[in-house]
């Protein structure tokens, strides 16, 4: 048993009849559109919505694909996709100047915006002889305000799935009128040049151009350096941006970097031939301005010292106990053994020629004491101010504990000076204690007394 064949496909043949009384409509069209143009253009959007609607209500009667009125079509489908775009990306201060249908818009995405305006339009220009609405029939002026559209409202993947079905469909209308031949150039210069550089896509816009053969050879030629124009000037602007955002970072350091350390060295009150003399006046300077441990600023590891001559070693002590060791930054440093450095030129570079190197003691610091730890934890409430909370939780921590102690020193100082009163007392107690008569009854008395002589004692706090 055979299976049926498939009937072959049949091409679409646009009809071309006019509808009646279209010289009628034509005329009123005619005099509508520059009314809408001019409110459109000084941003009356209530009376451009309202041209537009009176407009598409006289060619909704219209067959589409009628040559006396498919003209108008195409300008006034561009007219309210501009409109609506327009007030969709710059919506006027006044919204409730603006028309409930362009309100509603303004909840959608721009995705979802260029594709509903792209159905609607498909569906204004398909015929009415045609059982499904086929993106082929758009006009290329309509299809390049669409894209032109999905890249203003950055959605340019709809955009570039509207060119791309537009171009696979366009070839399955014959007909030397039909909307869908026109407007092939500037759709593919739109395509070419915004769409695809828009997503980054240059390359695959280069190997289009290469490969399309529908264009004049002039205008592809001009497309062409279009596009590598527009990619010099695409990497130009990534660069500058580049170098921008590294010299933003790098500025800092900048400074700290160019500091020379002749620069960085005190005045000395007289001169002298030799920095390593005991009889120097001069103040031993760290060789590197910053001196980040064993890294300079250049990047260069500092050598260790090698003294060429038992005299060049024996020196160095005596300078370095002779005057003291003058940090040239004022930040905190962590202390480390005493080591030598090679001081570096201005450039930064370690002097390598046969000159005699000065050996120059590294900085060494004491851990900080206890009056700088409490300023550096006093000193950010003093910047900002106490609040009353702060205010009381100092007076709790640091008032009561100290009246506490000097009430304890005055007690101390008390009892360390008895008085006569307290002179009379003991030798009282001394009498009584001998006029009591009973051996258990005083070794009971003096327990009892041991005892609370011991809590006392606690209490005042001097056990």
């Amino acid at each position: 048993m055979t299976m049926p064949l498939p009937p072959p496909p049949t091409t679409r043949v646009v009809s071309l009849k006019k509808a009646p009384g279209s010289k009628s409509t034509a005329a009123t069209l005619r005099s509508l559109y520059p009314r809408a143009a001019r409110a459109f253009l000084h941003r009356d959007i209530a009376l451009t919505h309202s041209l537009i609607t009176s407009a598409l209500v006289l060619l909704s009667s219209a067959q589409p694909g009628s040559d006396a009125l498919a003209e108008h079509r195409r300008k006034w489908d561009i007219l309210r996709l501009t409109l609506e775009v327009t007030v969709y990306t710059a919506p006027p201060e006044d919204s409730a100047s603006i028309p409930a249908p362009l309100r509603s818009n303004a909840m959608l995405s721009g995705a979802s915006l260029i594709s509903t305006l792209h159905a609607r339009s498909v569906q204004f220009f398909t015929p009415y002889d045609v059982a499904s609405h086929d993106a082929a029939y758009l006009p290329g002026p309509v299809v390049v305000t669409l894209a032109t559209a999905s890249v203003k409202i950055n959605a340019p993947a709809i955009g570039r799935n509207i060119v791309e079905e537009w171009l696979a469909r366009r070839s399955h209308v014959i007909s030397s009128q039909a909307p869908g031949d026109e407007g092939y150039d500037k759709v593919l210069e739109v395509y070419c040049t915004s769409i695809l550089p828009a997503l980054d896509e240059w390359e695959y816009a280069a190997e289009f151009l290469h490969y399309e053969t529908e264009m004049d050879p002039e205008t592809k030629q001009r497309l062409v350096l279009s596009l590598s124009a527009l990619h010099a000037r695409h990497i130009a602007a990534q660069e500058a941006a580049r170098n921008a955002a590294s010299a933003s970072t790098s500025a800092p350091s900048s400074p700290s970097a160019s500091f020379s350390p002749s620069a960085s060295r005190p005045l000395s009150p007289s001169s002298s031939s030799s920095s390593l003399s005991t009889t120097s006046t001069h103040t031993a300077v760290p060789a590197t301005p910053k001196g980040r441990g064993s890294i300079s600023t250049n990047g260069l590891t500092p050598l260790s010292p090698v003294p060429r001559k038992p005299q060049d070693a024996s020196n160095v002590p005596s300078a370095a106990t002779s005057r003291t060791v003058t940090p040239v930054s004022s930040a905190k440093r962590v202390a480390r053994p005493p080591s030598f450095r090679v001081p570096s030129t201005s450039n930064g570079h370690a002097n390598m020629n046969g000159a005699p190197t000065q050996l120059v003691p590294a900085q060494t610091t004491s851990p900080p004491g206890m009056i700088a730890l409490l300023r550096t934890a006093i000193r950010p409430y003093l910047a900002h101010g106490l609040s009353l909370s702060h205010l009381a939780a100092a007076l709790a921590v640091v008032l009561i504990p100290l009246l506490s102690l000097v009430f304890r020193l005055r007690r101390r100082s008390s009892s360390a000076t008895p008085s006569a009163a307290a002179v009379s007392d003991v030798r009282r107690r001394l009498g009584q204690g001998q006029a009591r008569a009973g051996v258990f009854r005083t070794l009971w008395e003096e327990s009892l007394r041991a005892v609370v002589d011991t809590v006392r004692m606690g209490g005042r706090g001097l056990v």
